[in-house]
């Protein structure tokens, strides 16, 4: 890769990114054993609280590449509703195909239905539980020309205002739901604040070991009453994305050129990765109740604890092989697979 394409991007959103995929694929897999929390305790807590900064990683940096500054409306959806869409269809379909093939859908009765069913479970978000990010991920796509030109018109001050109220009716949305019973609202509102923060800590967070160390420790400080209080409080869960982003996105990235290309692999790979994971991290869980008899969910403590890391690296590396390849062949168009420039 040449060395004109590292220097020219910002490597540290390249690793937020990376990050953010590798917490993910491991939140799903932990999910996926749906172990039962008061037997797992501490290790479910753990897991929890760490994994979950994935997808609000996502999507501050998102916000950190996207908010800086006005683009043409037209020009904008364009580029990024094709970008989102078109992997987003192609991928859709095998899973969707091979659901109808297994009797996933109770509905489906003849091959009328299975034309005439596609998009309506696509957009209830029955093909795969995780097409809910994309769903969020669109809508704030199309807030985004009028974002950029609300934030370049406001100061630091009135950013910082406005995520300060962000945060606490964030508070308020936790300690009193009944007040956010608007479903669609409510559940975007958590992410709208956390694009806005991916733009707000890449363009006004200054830059040092001091500041790394600070929200390093804040992160750690936050993980750790999540798991204390065992009871889920997303709106700390988001507060410890901010600060576990804020550190990464402003981590010097090594001068070798081998982990500068691995990290802008992964990152460039990430959408992708995201669309086909899950099914193979379900695969892989049904070969290994096979194998076992079913008797792998017996295993003791720690051997469980590290299953899920084992089937997110195993699944990592097999998504990571066939972008590659996709990657190389010039007869796969990366837009169609969803492997960015």
């Amino acid at each position: 890769m040449p060395n004109i394409e590292l220097h020219s991007r910002n490597l540290s959103l390249d690793l937020c990114r990376a990050v953010a995929i590798v917490l993910v694929a491991v939140q799903h897999a932990w999910s996926m054993l749906d172990l039962d929390n008061d037997s797992w305790g501490l290790v479910c807590y753990m897991y929890r609280t760490i994994v979950n900064c994935g997808v609000p990683m996502f999507v501050m940096v998102s916000g950190a590449l996207l908010l800086d500054k006005p683009c043409g409306v037209k020009q904008f959806y364009t580029k990024r509703l094709v970008r989102v869409l078109i992997p987003f269809l192609f991928w859709a379909i095998p899973v969707y195909i091979i659901g109808v093939v297994t009797h996933r859908y109770d509905g489906i009765q003849s091959f009328g239905d299975v034309c005439l069913c596609f998009f309506p479970y696509l957009l209830q978000n029955e093909i795969q539980d995780f097409h809910w990010f994309v769903h969020m991920i669109l809508v704030l796509y199309l807030l985004t020309p009028l974002l950029q030109r609300a934030l370049y018109m406001s100061s630091k001050c009135m950013v910082g205002g406005l995520l300060a109220g962000w945060a606490f009716v964030l508070i308020l949305q936790q300690a009193y739901p009944a007040l956010f019973a608007l479903r669609y609202v409510s559940s975007l509102f958590p992410y709208l604040g956390v694009y806005i923060a991916g733009y707000y800590i890449r363009r006004y967070l200054p830059e040092g070991r001091r500041v790394r160390i600070f929200v390093g420790i804040m992160w750690l400080v936050l993980c750790g009453i999540d798991v204390l209080l065992k009871t889920r409080y997303y709106c700390i869960e988001l507060f410890a994305t901010l600060c576990l982003f804020a550190f990464l996105s402003k981590m010097p990235i090594s001068q070798r050129t081998a982990m500068r290309i691995g990290i802008l692999s992964i990152s460039r790979y990430s959408y992708t990765i995201y669309l086909i994971h899950i099914p193979l991290i379900s695969a892989l869980y049904q070969l290994l109740d096979k194998l076992t008899c079913g008797a792998y969910t017996l295993w003791a403590t720690p051997v469980m604890a590290v299953l899920p890391i084992g089937a997110a690296v195993v699944v990592l590396a097999i998504c990571y092989i066939a972008c590659l390849i996709a990657d190389k062949c010039r007869y796969i168009n990366n837009n169609l697979v969803g492997i960015s420039k």
